[in-house]
């Protein structure tokens, strides 16, 4: 079950409700249902998804993910590489860019370094009009999105202790 954070931000946003009033409507912290709304808690339990809808006066099915638009979550990241080579091909410093956007300079650095992988369509829109590029431009395409690295590899190690 794989929250879409976006949309769940949307319906919020939308009935113009504060995020700390929801949290406490429904038993979280601030700081867990801010993590739902920018899929860094991408799974929440079946019974946290019911009661965000039953808070939103929606249908379960409204806050997850179809199969589509899971494909299409992975494959609009955004193009670190791109952002960082069209910046540089064009003379653009990050502060200069960060200031003439409005955006923190740590951001761009993060957009830049892969750090933040999903900047608001908002934001895309804007630095590709900035960088007089497509918005596509700036975004994986399904083939060349960079495979996940675990975070973590299991070593075993065996020792033979002898007879």
């Amino acid at each position: 079950m794989r929250l879409n954070y976006r949309r769940l931000k949307y319906l919020r946003e939308e009935q113009e409700i504060k995020q700390l009033e929801m949290a406490r409507s429904i038993g979280l912290e601030q700081s867990l249902l801010s993590k739902y709304e920018n899929g860094k808690v991408p799974n929440p339990s079946a019974a946290m998804v019911k009661a965000m809808a039953n808070y939103l006066k929606c249908d379960m099915n409204d806050l997850l993910l179809t199969e589509e638009d899971y494909e299409k979550e992975i494959t609009t990241k955004i193009n670190y590489k791109k952002l960082t080579e069209l910046r540089k091909n064009l003379g653009i410093t990050q502060t200069t860019m960060s200031k003439d956007l409005g955006i923190l300079r740590a951001n761009l650095s993060r957009y830049e370094t892969g750090a933040i992988k999903n900047p608001s369509p908002k934001i895309i829109k804007a630095m590709a009009d900035y960088l007089d590029c497509n918005i596509n431009d700036l975004l994986w395409v399904k083939e060349e999105n960079p495979q996940t690295i675990p975070n973590r590899i299991d070593i075993h190690v065996y020792f033979h202790w002898g007879e």
